[in-house]
């Protein structure tokens, strides 16, 4: 856990630059609290957070929703008390307790402002700690992977030394693109920096924190960049004391610092993920030496800070930060190319609002790589959507197309840049083979004046049989590439293939041969969303049996999606036929539609593009790679230009400035894709268009506020220009402007775009949500606060029994909560009411920690599944059940030794087989599609049927012989939401069959669209994402065959719903949703004719009127939640397969404190001495033998697939 406390002298960092008065480096700052036997007593301080930034970040919660005021008025009045002490996001551990139960003792802490899970994080490649895009490894025959790693059998000694680096500036179009990777019209798609690679001499340094991987120092395009921390000798002393006192969480050394378990920032690098933090600095800042590549800023210096896949590594790091700048280090952006999944962390808007406004440094986000829109879905970047402080990031190709795998969203992310085939540099233990920078190539073939050999006359030419035609309209290198037709129905198994003719490399000497083969492949033409293509290529040798071997690329290649190159390397086999030397193609063409991240692709008919084909051995520390990983780092290094041609900028000043900065290009614009429309171009900062930084509704008028926005400068909402009532410039800074303006006759309110324009007619926009005009467009009850608890949960299912709403924590793949407790909502009371799990029970079954919980009602119970793990790893199933005396039983369990192959799928019934859809592959760390009919009282699983896509803790409901399934989340989609709605009928048989259902109609496909779904009295009830005319975010579905949904007459809230879950049961609808504006959860119920909902309790008929003559009274009916017996006999110890023991169901109190197990952590902010917990190691651990953190790789065995 993690919370922000007080009582510690503070001297704001960043105006001066002698060290502070500010005690950021005692024992007393880093060590654990002394509060007295509580549970902030032995608590791990992370990072201070000052009053002021708490009161940003937290200020705009009460303007969203009222359930968040009183955290917002804590840092209000810390803000405006002159004696308050600083805040602390620390680590909290407590062996005895579960983090949900952290969370629920923290929340109730007055010390605390908020207590969270600790997320695991996600780097942008959807692989633990890695971005680079979607990998061609979902396409058939696949030989790419976005990931690299070193060859099998390379050495050291291939790898050049730094003096034999040649240039390969040319390659680097995301700084200077001449259209030639993106073909005609592509030109100038780049980051606008004129002087780009260009050395001035300057000696105004900006250091840059890159927060990944780690930066290897000694790779020769880095080694003279790294920040040094001996030059600021203050400032190192307090970092080793700041270190020593972490308790062991943390290393420095002179580049930066790194967590536990390695053992330095900048070195041991022997993984192919371990290289991603050096090729996101090599974008930023690798050496303009004319040699290898360029970054985008030449005098900027790299801090690596390396962290580990949970977020409390990362706080630490952004520590770290904080703390260099309080001692002058001129750090002024940090570079954050990770994610949390579909969790929204508010501790990392507090740690980026506290680095921004207390430390001066911007933080810069990719929005990660599962091609959706994050407007619709909840993701990090949606937290950081409205932060003055924060830049997030989409990818656009070379043509200046959105990147196929590219996150965007049009409220929730700020602006473009270049991320596909992004040449950089990586660790030297990691080095690639670069065949069309190898001037000592034994062959290069780039089918043009480019091309070169050391055997006389010795070409690549194709022979005549594969109908190669020479072009120009596309090239990686040189004027030319070749072009091969590819006929998917003449093809054989997909794939056809075109051969070199033979040439004699015999002559080489055999010390002297080459050990490796490089390709580069594309396709001619690719448009977003309409006509997007993807090519895939496999490249084989001759060998001296006659046969062609395939050349292995592994993790040595990067993708040719859309308008980008693909390519990769691998080592030639020993028995290559030198004196016959011939290479093989296998190369396939395919239409791909990646939206919401799920490939969908299909053969399709066209050609592909082949270039640099290269025969030598000498291996280079650079390589290519995607990602939105690449374009934040290229903003980061604009950042970092800026912070020099603008020095006296603040933060969010400077963070402005490259918002707007971003231009459209050619008359193409990214207006449907992000804030700003445009690509961050360095040059025009001088004349930034007007940014907005945030909007506030004060009921008549609304008042704007911010940069660039100048004398003269119009308002309007939406289509309607307003009056500006008051246009005032900040008495500190004349960038910085304040509107105040009429609202206009008639305006509705809801979700609205804002737009500032500026006398020269430059514009600048903000989406801000409003109260409705007519309360009546809303749910009966709308916004309702939801329990602290509640709010942590990355993903949940609501169930509705005897009466009740019930809200379970499911499994969101990045938030681990291990509950012991649920929440149910009584409507007739209008409150939240805890319900505690069996201890006994929960300790009896083997659990360590329970991950999961999803339930249905059968035969008038609540029965609940826990999925969880045992003390040696193993997953733990176990089935209770609730009666509505709240009684609890356990109906069975599964042998903890016993591995499962599908987890965390959700429960429903029909009222007479309860069935689980989808859920995780714990072999392969994916999400699965099966369907399983359950016994509870046997623990049987029966498979009966697939959805139509796989999912982990979908959305399911039940009514008329169908199930309506939605949602959920993709463990290979960087753990994002699955889109689309399914059907499921229930065949005579009892198979089921899944139909989607169309939504397009009321909803533009934008991606991972996520509804939760209900049952009505009329059909079924689907609530999430807004319509395409802004008016409605609920759905009625009718039970006629081919029958689409149609807008509901009234709406759930005025914010944006993201990841809703909904229930429609007994009279009414609820729907319980994140959002992206603070507080981040809300459930809104209204009434509503509803389907009876199978398995359910029913109360007794009282039966008819009594007659006129008195009767006797029937006995009272049982009271639901009685009260428990003041004095209970102990529940006797029960063995694993008891038939039960009980609980007592409702607000029960606190759980059993002998129900031990290794504390997951949670984040909390507080405002005194009061701390936050993060997931225990040994929790860490647990979690990674199931392999429920991160996504396994599934590796793939390849037949030799060439015909000779």
């Amino acid at each position: 856990m993690q919370a922000i406390l007080g009582d510690v002298p503070f001297a704001r960092a960043g105006l001066r630059p002698a060290p502070p008065e500010r005690d950021l480096d005692t024992n007393n700052r880093h060590t654990t609290f002394s509060l007295g036997d509580d549970l902030l007593a032995n608590a791990q301080s992370l990072m201070e957070i000052s009053p002021e930034a708490a009161a940003q970040a937290f200020d705009a919660a009460a303007n969203a929703d009222d359930s968040f005021a009183s955290s917002a008025a804590r840092a209000r009045s810390l803000a405006a008390d002159d004696d308050a002490g600083e805040g602390r996001i620390v680590l909290v551990r407590d062996e005895s307790k579960t983090t949900e139960e952290l969370i629920a003792e923290l929340s109730a802490d007055p010390r605390v402002i908020v207590a969270e899970p600790n997320y695991a994080t996600v780097i942008d490649d959807g692989v633990g700690l890695g971005a680079e895009g979607a990998g061609s490894g979902d396409l058939p025959d696949s030989s790419a992977s976005q990931d690299g790693s070193s060859v099998d059998g390379a050495s050291d000694s291939d790898a050049s030394a730094a003096g034999e680096i040649p240039d390969m500036t040319e390659f680097q179009w995301a700084y200077n693109n001449l259209g030639t990777f993106g073909g005609e019209g592509s030109a100038g798609f780049d980051m606008g920096y004129d002087g780009w690679n260009d050395a001035q001499g300057s000696d105004d340094d900006v250091v840059v924190a890159v927060v990944d991987t780690g930066v290897d120092a000694s790779n020769p395009d880095l080694a003279d960049k790294m920040f040094n921390a001996s030059e600021y000798p203050e400032f190192q002393a307090a970092a080793e004391r700041f270190a020593s006192s972490s308790g062991g969480m943390l290393g420095v050394d002179e580049h930066g610092c790194y967590a536990t378990p390695y053992s330095s920032s900048c070195s041991g690098f022997a993984d192919t993920s371990e290289g991603h933090g050096t090729h996101c600095a090599g974008i930023i800042a690798a050496a303009w030496n004319g040699a290898g590549v360029s970054g985008m800023a030449q005098n900027a210096q790299i801090m690596s800070v390396r962290v580990t896949s949970f977020l409390g590594g990362i706080i630490q790091g952004f520590n770290y930060i904080q703390l260099a700048a309080a001692y002058g280090v001129p750090v002024k952006v940090a570079n954050n190319s990770w994610t949390l999944g579909v969790d929204q962390s508010q501790i990392i808007n507090l740690a980026v609002m506290e680095l921004g406004q207390q430390a001066g440094v911007v933080c810069v986000f990719g929005s990660a790589n599962s091609a959706t829109d994050m407007d619709a879905q909840s993701m990090t970047a949606g937290v950081l959507s409205e932060n003055p402080y924060a830049v997030v990031v989409n990818s656009i190709d070379p043509s200046g197309d959105v990147s196929v795998f590219s996150n965007y969203g049009q409220q929730s992310t700020h602006t473009m840049a270049p991320g596909t085939s992004i040449l950089s540099t990586i660790p030297v233990q990691l080095s690639q083979y670069l065949g069309e920078v190898d001037d000592d190539a034994v062959l290069y073939e780039s089918f043009d004046g480019k091309s070169r050999t050391k055997v006389d006359g010795a070409r690549l030419v194709f022979s005549d049989e594969s109908a190669a035609q020479e072009t120009d309209v596309k090239r990686f290198d040189g004027e030319k590439s070749m072009a091969l037709p590819y006929d998917p129905v003449q093809s054989d198994y997909g794939s056809q293939q075109a051969e070199t003719q033979e040439i004699d490399l015999s002559s080489i000497p055999e010390d002297e041969r080459p050990r490796y083969v490089s390709v580069r492949f594309a396709t001619p033409v690719s448009e977003w969303g309409t006509e997007q293509r993807v090519s895939n290529v496999i490249l084989g040798v001759r060998t001296t049996d006659g046969t062609f071997v395939d050349v292995d690329f592994g993790d040595n290649a990067f993708s040719a999606y859309g308008d980008s190159w693909g390519g990769g390397f691998g080592t030639l086999p020993d028995n290559t036929d030198w004196e016959h030397f011939q290479i093989a193609l296998l190369y396939q063409l395919f239409d791909i539609q990646m939206e919401g991240g799920e490939r969908v692709i299909a053969p399709v008919e066209g050609s592909v593009l082949i270039d640099s084909i290269g025969l030598g051995s000498e291996l280079m520390p650079y390589r290519y790679l995607q990602g939105t990983s690449m374009a934040g780092p290229a903003v980061s290094g604009a950042v970092a230009v800026l912070a020099e041609r603008f020095p006296d900028d603040a933060a969010d000043e400077r963070a402005a400035r490259v918002k707007g900065s971003a231009r459209a290009i050619g008359g193409v614009d990214w207006s449907e894709f992000c804030q700003t429309g445009g690509i961050v171009d360095v040059d025009v900062a001088e004349d930034p268009s007007p940014v907005i930084s945030s909007v506030e509704d004060l009921g008549s008028e609304v008042r704007v506020e911010g940069w660039f926005f100048g004398d003269g400068a119009m308002v309007s909402l939406g289509d309607a220009a307003v009056e500006v009532a008051e246009s005032v410039q900040d008495a500190s800074n004349p960038q910085k402007w304040y509107i105040t303006a009429e609202k206009p006759e008639g305006f509705e309110g809801g979700r609205t775009e804002v737009k500032v324009t500026a006398a020269d007619g430059q514009q600048g926009r903000f989406f801000a949500a409003f109260a409705l005009a007519s309360s009546s467009a809303l749910y009966d009850q709308a916004n309702l606060e939801v329990p602290a608890e509640v709010q942590t949960w990355g993903a949940w299912q609501l169930v509705g029994f005897a009466g009740k709403a019930y809200c379970l924590p499911r499994y969101s793949c990045t938030s681990l909560i291990y509950p012991m407790f649920i929440y149910c909502y009584d409507p007739e009371a209008g409150e939240w009411l805890q319900v505690d799990l069996p201890a006994d029970i929960v300790q009896s079954e083997g659990f360590v920690e329970i991950l999961d919980i999803s339930g249905a009602t059968v035969n008038g119970s609540l029965v609940l599944r826990l999925t969880g793990a045992s003390a040696n790893g193993y997953a733990v199933i176990t089935f209770i059940s609730l009666n509505a005396e709240g009684e609890w039983s356990v109906l069975t369990t599964r042998a903890p030794e016993v591995p499962l192959t599908a987890l965390f799928g959700t429960l429903a019934s029909d009222g007479e087989t309860l069935y689980s859809f989808g859920g995780l592959d714990n072999v392969t760390g994916l999400e699965t599609a099966e369907v399983f009919s359950v016994d509870p009282e046997s623990g049987t699983h029966v498979k009966a049927g697939e959805l139509g896509r796989g999912r982990v803790s979908p959305n399911v409901t039940y009514r008329d012989g169908e199930f309506l399934v939605a949602g959920g989340i993709a463990a290979s989609l960087q753990y994002a939401g699955v889109q689309n709605v399914e059907r499921i009928s229930i065949a005579s048989d009892g198979s089921l069959e899944a139909t989607e259902v169309d939504m397009s109609g009321v909803v533009d496909g934008t991606g991972q669209l996520i509804y939760g779904v209900g049952s009505a009295a009329d059909g079924f009830v689907l609530v999430g994402p807004q319509s395409r005319d802004g008016q409605a975010d609920t759905y009625t579905l009718s039970d006629e065959e081919g029958a689409t949904p149609a807008p509901y007459e009234k709406r759930a809230s005025q914010h944006l719903l993201q990841m809703s879950s909904a229930l429609a049961y007994d009279g009414r609808l609820y729907v319980l949703s994140s959002m992206m504006e603070e507080p981040y959860r809300l459930l809104s119920v209204t009434a509503m004719e509803t389907a009876a909902q199978p398995g359910d309790s029913v109360a007794p008929d009282p039966g008819p009127d009594p007659d006129p003559d008195p009767t006797p009274d029937p006995d009272p009916a049982p009271d639901p939640d009685p009260d428990p017996d003041p004095d209970p006999d102990p529940a006797p110890d029960q063995d694993a397969d008891s038939d039960g023991g009980s609980a007592q169901g409702g607000n029960a109190g606190t759980p059993s404190d002998s129900h031990a197990g290794d504390n997951s952590g949670t984040l909390a902010a507080t405002s005194d001495a009061a701390s936050v917990a993060w997931v225990a190691a040994a929790a860490v651990a647990v979690l990674a033998s199931l392999a429920v953190c991160l996504a396994a790789f599934k590796k793939r065995a390849r037949a030799n697939r060439f015909h000779d």
